[in-house]
């Protein structure tokens, strides 16, 4: 494992690594060459061995050793390679370079035909050249096209739900949404009221019939590479729980209350993905608009909401006997 990189940039670098990426091993000191070739073993994923979810590392496999190192003076004399970041950065622990930088640092390495063939096949079969070194060293990261942003991520480099659980707890909590880390703000007066209020509201209703009803803090599981940390969360009398479980897999009720950071997320892909796991209520709370919005499972997905304004009433058919007034949940 490639690991004890804490600079920003080169964080960000290490993220986008891929299996299966060739490296470029660069060794700094006296040496200041590229040494020999590597191939990634396993792309970007969270240190699970950090505190923090924001270092990444991945694997790397010797391959070989230059028969002739290419040194910094080398690659510093080469007009193709004076913008390359290894260059520029001297510092960075991880640094991008195109195509044509790669071809560059082929030419570089001149009589050593294991080396051009070696970088000539990585051109050929996979559009990424990463390079990395231990102890600060410096590396290169290679995108066939430095000045794009690319969406697409590799299965094997996005965080599994399983990953996402034995992360340390952390406060703001962090979601996981489509194999990628989200942090949670830290809410507002307003926010942590609504939400207090309802989780209060609900265990009295629900502790002498058996209902268990949690605060944020407890994840549900949204598939593989998802997982959300909900305002509330709510289980029927007869749904097992684990008191030592990080996450749930099918929680009876779900409650969000919106913040305009992830008010869209909340009525858009968490909506679908707790329908999809069996969500039998999901209750929306705008603390803005001062409604609130209840989504009953009917076939699989929600029906109409029945919107609740700040003088009325919610009274769920799936929770005889509880009677919530909204007003109270509006600080």
């Amino acid at each position: 494992m490639w690991d004890g990189v804490t600079q920003p940039h080169a964080l960000q670098n290490i993220r986008k690594i891929r299996t299966g990426d060739t490296a470029l091993i660069y060794h700094t000191g006296s040496q200041r060459a590229i040494v020999g070739l590597a191939e990634v073993s396993r792309g970007a994923y969270i240190n699970p061995a950090a505190d923090d979810p924001k270092l990444a590392v991945c694997n790397i496999r010797a391959k070989e050793r230059l028969n002739r190192p290419i040194t910094l003076a080398q690659i510093k004399a080469h007009p193709q390679l004076q913008s390359w970041e290894l260059v520029r950065l001297a510092r960075l622990c991880a640094a991008f370079g195109c195509a044509r930088q790669r071809r560059a640092v082929a030419h570089r390495a001149g009589d050593d035909d294991n080396t051009m063939s070696r970088l000539k096949t990585a051109e050929a079969h996979a559009p990424r050249t990463i390079g990395t070194a231990r102890n600060g060293a410096h590396g290169v990261n290679g995108a066939s096209n430095t000045g794009s942003r690319r969406k697409f991520v590799p299965r094997d480099a996005l965080l599994t739900v399983e990953q996402w659980a034995a992360m340390p707890d952390t406060k703001p909590h962090y979601e996981l949404v489509e194999g990628r880390l989200v942090q949670k703000m830290t809410a507002n007066t307003g926010h942590a009221w609504a939400a207090g209020e309802l989780l209060m509201a609900l265990k009295q209703w629900g502790n002498e019939r058996g209902w268990r009803f949690l605060p944020e803090g407890t994840g549900v599981k949204l598939g593989e590479f998802g997982g959300s940390v909900p305002d509330v969360v709510g289980f029927a009398p007869d749904q097992k729980l684990d008191a030592k479980a990080i996450y749930n897999e099918r929680p009876f009720l779900v409650v969000e209350v919106l913040s305009k950071r992830t008010a869209k997320r909340d009525r858009t892909r968490k909506k679908s993905g707790y329908a999809a796991i069996g969500v039998q209520l999901y209750l929306i709370v705008d603390t803005e608009a001062r409604t609130v919005e209840p989504y009953t499972l009917q076939n699989g997905i929600y029906g109409e909401p029945q919107l609740l304004s700040e003088n009325e009433v919610w009274q769920p058919q799936e929770l005889p006997g509880l009677r919530l007034e909204v007003a109270r949940l509006w600080f």
